[in-house]
This record gives C-alpha cells, structure tokens and sequence, in this order.
C-alpha cells in the first residue's frame, strides 16, 4: 500500500510541477512579448517623448536651449556676416560656441537680465504685458 500511495503522491506532485512549468512558460511568453513590442522603435520613441513630455524643466530647458542657440547663432552672423574670409569665419565659429556655451551656463542670469530690459521698455509697459 505504501508504494501505491507513494506512487500516487509522486505522480501528484509531478503534475504539480508540470503545472508550475506551464505557467512559468506563459508568463515568459507574455513577457517576452510585452518586451519586444517595448523595443520596437515606435515605441521606443513614443515613451521617450512622452516621459520627455511629463518633465517639469521641459518647458525651461527648451526656453534656454533655445535662448543659447539664436545668441550664438546671431553672434556669428554678425561678425562673419557675408564674408569668405576663412578666418573671419572661423572667429565666428569659436563665438559662436564661446556664446551658446556661456549662454546656457549661465541663463538664470541672461535670464533676468532680458526679463529687466524688457518690463522696463516703454512698448511692454504700454500693452501691459510684463511676462515672459
């Protein structure tokens, strides 16, 4: 009788085992598929922007990204202007850079600097806008 119960537990816990595999194996799958719908680039992308959306500096990030870029840009192009001179353009170049980097370093300070020129300009003051 022992053998015959031991037998019966045996393939009772057998079956118990063959069921965890089985469930092991579909929750694989099911993660396996979850990861490659995340990797395709779709979806890659789509969860880049939107956790870039939720950011709460996006806004001021991109204000002093922005900011850094026209002052550089706008430096360059009025020391180079229309000149071929490969020196000149080069000296601009290096502005340019000098003036993108110190601008985004150093933007809390640009920052309030232009916020001053402009809610002390008479053409702000007379339509009421005050903000940037």
């Amino acid at each position: 009788m022992k053998k015959s119960t031991s037998s019966i537990q045996l393939k009772e816990a057998i079956l118990a085992h063959e069921l965890k595999l089985i469930q092991a194996e579909v929750r694989m799958k099911e993660q396996f598929v979850m990861t490659l719908n995340n990797l395709k680039p779709v979806n890659l992308i789509k969860n880049t922007f939107s956790k870039l959306v939720e950011s709460p500096d996006l806004k001021k990030e991109l204000i002093n990204s922005t900011l850094a870029a026209t002052s550089g840009f706008l430096t360059k192009k009025l020391i180079v202007r229309q000149s071929h001179n490969p020196v000149k353009q080069i000296i601009g170049t290096l502005l340019q850079i000098g003036v993108t980097s110190l601008i985004s370093n150093k933007s809390r300070i640009f920052l309030a600097i232009g916020k001053s020129l402009f809610q002390s300009s008479p053409i702000i003051k007379s339509t009421g806008q005050t903000e940037l």
